[in-house]
């Protein structure tokens, strides 16, 4: 994964797509017994880095085998993230990244065999987990006091 995080980091860098403002982000693993909530953490925290921004409202829904995140940055910037786990398939990840001059795609092709989609390079705050959490029992969007406090 940090191949993939590098890459776009670069890119945008570069300023290829000038100033990302969404993502979309589809992942598909093998189910194991990772949490798809961390994973799905993971993956806001990254898109965050990404978009040089810190979710400050989150909506999370979860079925058995999918979490679906919509998310919006403190920069205005938005997210929409989903995990899902398949038996029988590779990995895969499906990414659309729009910014104000350009966009960026990876198609959803199977991942390399033995591609790990942990990613210990981002840490994922307690205060993104229990907002995620809330937002889950309590079926609606959960700003985040301690982001909008700081801010």
């Amino acid at each position: 994964m940090h191949f993939l995080y590098q890459t776009i980091k670069d890119i945008l860098n570069a300023g290829e797509v000038g100033v990302p403002v969404f993502v979309r982000c589809l992942v598909q693993v093998i189910p194991n017994n990772d949490s798809l909530i961390d994973l799905l953490g993971k993956l806001l925290m990254m898109a965050g880095s990404w978009m040089d921004a810190i979710p400050i409202k989150v909506y999370v829904q979860q079925r058995n085998i999918q979490v679906n995140a919509s998310v919006l940055y403190t920069g205005g910037q938005t997210a929409i993230v989903s995990v899902n786990t398949a038996m029988g398939v590779s990995p895969k990840l499906d990414l659309m990244m729009i910014g104000n001059k350009g966009a960026l795609y990876h198609d959803g092709t199977e991942m390399p065999p033995g591609f790990d989609f942990s990613f210990d390079h981002l840490i994922v705050p307690d205060w993104l987990m229990d907002a995620m959490e809330r937002s889950i029992d309590n079926g609606r969007p959960e700003v985040i006091e301690e982001v909008r406090n700081f801010d």
